[in-house]
This record gives structure tokens, sequence and C-alpha cells, in this order.
């Protein structure tokens, strides 16, 4: 009888290692199915094992037995209690249980992943950003510092001036002794026209700004000087070979280049010749063309009009003193108009720019403030009009420079040269040296002494003021080497 028992729980332990084998062929996690097979066979030998039931079986699936059913649900719960909960839930997608994704929302921390993504993206590319106009900036700023090359001539035949060193980085003028200010960022704005009457087709030079922003201390200087001003012009045949230097309008200046070169190049020239030689290297010129498009750039310009003219855009009048703000072709009208009849009529031309600059000015500071890649947008929308001499960084720190010192208009001083108008073939406009060389020591250079109010009386003392300014530009000129 023993014998037959145990032959009997032989039989039926081989039963359940059979189905503990079928069920580990059918699952998906082999380490969850050996766990399930031996827990299974141990029960069995132990006589623990459930006991068999017959269940209904579907239509399509065939007979099951109740052992079966019984090794599968073991199987399934040991794979889930031996595996991590994110090994379980990637078990339950690649199975496609849709039961259990549907009852097991998504996770705290897969969100936090998708949130921190969702962030970090978007700033790297700000830190990109501001991290590449950083470093245009500071390379801009080294190039646009470096030790100019000065061949300052001033005029013999005024006795309260002379050179404190033969380079005229130091100059004496009435008993004061001025150096150089190498803080200075120095840019040349010229506004070209195509020229009218006997001049058209001519690109003039029809408004000359002189930007002077001092990156020690934050000042900004703005030195308009009139078309109409004579000086010393190169002037070039239509190969651009070399015929002479001739004293005429600077406008004219722009109208001339020597092969290879621009008109810009050369009124850069010549309003260096007119400061007697001071170094003049960069210069940013646009056709007036692109005044509209700068204009409506920042959401038009608003004026109090100086004149009354008929809007270029929809006819309607536009009366001297209407609080306006100007859009499209009004903008150009508006900074180019004026009738060459009138003797003054360009000086009050430059009138309405100044004021027309200065309101821009107020719109834009503001939002380059907020974001300095208006700056590059900027310069994008007006780039097939313009010509330069700068190089993109070199660009973005000038713009960057003078607009984080711009707090208010108040904070911008314009100069304009008060000169004698003639009338000639042109309005000619002539500026006496005194005038020239006060207003470039106001923008250029700084006094290295202040007590003296008079010229000095006599030889040894002009020598001895020559000597300690000559002192000085050479302890300058050493550090600005260094740097």
């Amino acid at each position: 009888m023993e014998s037959l028992e145990n032959t009997e729980n032989s039989k039926d332990t081989e039963g359940v290692e059979d189905t503990v084998s079928e069920q580990k062929e059918e699952s998906s996690d082999p380490a969850a199915s050996v766990s399930s097979d031996e827990e299974t066979a141990d029960k069995a030998q132990s006589g623990e094992a459930e006991p068999v039931s017959k269940t209904t079986p579907h239509p399509d699936d065939g007979e099951e037995t109740g052992a079966e059913e019984v090794a599968l649900k073991v199987s399934v719960l040991s794979a889930a209690e031996a595996l991590p909960e994110d090994s379980a839930e990637q078990n339950d997608e690649a199975a496609g249980n849709s039961q259990e994704s549907e009852e097991n929302p998504p996770k705290k921390k897969k969100w936090k992943r998708i949130l921190i993504a969702a962030v970090s993206i978007p700033l790297a590319i700000i830190i990109a950003f501001v991290s590449t106009f950083f470093v245009m900036r500071e390379i801009g700023r080294r190039n646009i510092h470096t030790d100019k090359k000065f061949e300052v001539t001033l005029p013999t035949e005024s006795s309260g001036i002379m050179l404190g060193d033969k380079y005229g980085r130091i100059i004496n003028y009435n008993g004061v002794s001025y150096i150089y200010n190498n803080d200075i960022i120095a840019l040349t704005f010229i506004g070209v026209d195509d020229g009218h009457g006997p001049d058209k087709g001519l690109k003039m030079a029809d408004a000359i700004y002189v930007l002077a922003i001092d990156s020690k201390n934050g000042k900004v200087k703005l030195l308009n000087i009139s078309r109409d001003i004579i000086t010393d012009v190169n002037v070039y045949s239509q190969e651009g070979a070399f015929i002479d230097t001739e004293k005429i309008q600077i406008a004219y200046s722009n109208a001339y280049s020597e092969k290879g070169s621009t008109g810009g190049h050369n009124t850069n020239r010549s309003v260096s010749r007119l400061m007697f030689g001071l170094p003049m290297e960069n210069y940013f010129e646009i056709n007036l063309d692109a005044v509209s498009t700068l204009n409506d750039a920042v959401g038009g310009v608003r004026v109090t009009s100086a004149l009354t003219f008929t809007s270029p855009e929809d006819g309607r009048t536009i009366n001297e003193g209407d609080d306006v703000t100007l859009h499209g072709k009004e903008a150009e009208y508006y900074v180019r108009r004026r009738d060459t009849k009138e003797l003054e009529s360009n000086n009050d031309r430059m009138q309405r720019q100044q004021e027309y600059i200065m309101s821009f000015l107020g719109s834009i500071v503001p939002e380059v403030k907020k974001n300095p890649k208006v700056i590059s947008e900027l310069y994008s929308a007006i780039r097939e009009n313009s010509e330069t001499t700068l190089s993109a960084s070199e660009l973005i720190y000038i713009a960057s420079s003078a607009v984080e010192n711009i707090h208010s208009l108040s904070d911008i001083e314009i100069i304009k040269f008060d000169g004698e108008i003639v009338a000639g073939i042109n309005a000619e406009m002539y500026v006496s040296d005194d005038e020239v060389l006060s207003k470039m020591l106001d923008i250029f250079y700084e006094p290295l002494n202040t007590s003296a109010t008079e010229a000095p009386e006599s030889t040894e003392t002009d020598n001895s003021s020559a000597a300690a300014a000559q002192a000085a530009a050479s302890q300058t000129t050493t550090a600005t080497a260094a740097e």
C-alpha cells in the first residue's frame, strides 16, 4: 500500500511539475516563472497544493484545469513581488496591460522629469545667447579700445594753442593742458541722400553725427556736423584716381571715393580733418531710405511737428505744432525735407533731425535694455541700406555701451558748431579754429589742470607746462600699450 500511495503521489507531483513547466514556457518573465515553479512544486510535494477544480472553458480557449489557473496566479504574484516597481511597470507596459496602466496613474517622478526638461531647454538657449552676447561684446571692447595713431596738427595762427607732445595727445589751450581720453568710443554716423538738382545722382552726406561715449563715466555726447561746413575733401575721378584736395562742403566728400574704398571712408576722413587730424577710425553709413524701416521697427516715432506738410502715407495735412506719430515715408520726409532756396534751411532741418533722433532713442533704449537682441535685429533690418567699418562684435559693444549709460534723454548731450553761413554756389558754413578746438577738447579730451585760466606769459612757463604734459602723455601711452 505504501508503494502504491508513493506511486500515486509521485504521479500527482509529476502532473503539477508538468503544469508548471508549461506555464514557465508561456511566462513573459523567465525569472518570475522559475520562482513560481519552485514554490508550486514544494507545495505539491508537501501536500499543501490546493485541490484541483474544474473551470468553465471559454469557447476559444480550450480546456483549462484548476491547477493551471493556480499556477498562473502564483506566477504573476511572485513576479510582481520579485521585481522593483519601475521594472514591474515596464513589464506591464511591454505586456500591453492596459488595465494596470489605467488604474496606476503616471508617477510624480515622470512629471518632474518632463517639467525639468521643459524649463532646462529654453533656459539653456537663453544662457547660450546671453553668453554669446557678452563674449561678442568683450571682443568688440578689446578691438575698439586700441592705441590710436595720432597725427593731430594744430593751427599755427592761434597764439593760445600749442601741442604738449608731438602727436597731439596733449594740447595746451588758453593755459589749460588737456589729455586725450582713451576711454572714448567714437563713431561717425552718416546719412546719405542721392542729391538734387545739378547734384542729382551724387551720394551726398546729408546728415553727419559723431557719437562719443565715455566708457568710464558713461557720458554720451552727439556732435552734429552741418553738411554745409567747408573743410578739406579728397576729390577723385570716376575711376577712383586721386585728383586733389579741395575746400568744399563736407557733404560732397561722400560723392568721391578712391579705388577700392568708399564714400563713407572719404567722409570720415574729412570729419577727422575738420578736427585737425583727430583719429576717427569707424563710421556707420545708412541711406536715408532706411529711416522709414527703423521708424516702423519701433512702432513709429512721436514728434511735435516743426513744419506743415502733406503726409506721403495717407495725404492728410500735418500742421506745425501738431503732436503726431510718424509712420513709414512720413519719417523719411520729416528728416529730409528742406527748401534749398533758404540759406538757413539745413540748420532748420538739423534741428528737426535732432528732435527726431531724441524721440527715436526714447523709444528704442528701453527695448534694448529689456532685450539686447534688438540691436542685431535693427541692424539686420537695414543691412542692405547700410555700410560700416564695424564688425558685429564691435557694433554690439558700441550700441550696448551707449544704451546702458542712457537712463533718460537728458543723459545725451547734443553739440553743434555755430559757424557763419554765406551764400556761395550753395550755402557755405565757415567755423573758426577756436570753436572747432573748444568743441573737440570738450568731447574727446579731459583737463590735466584747471587752475590756470589765462595763457602762459613766458616761454619758460610754456616749456614747463609742455614738459609736464608730455610726461603725462608718455605714462598714458605706456598704460595703453600694456593693456
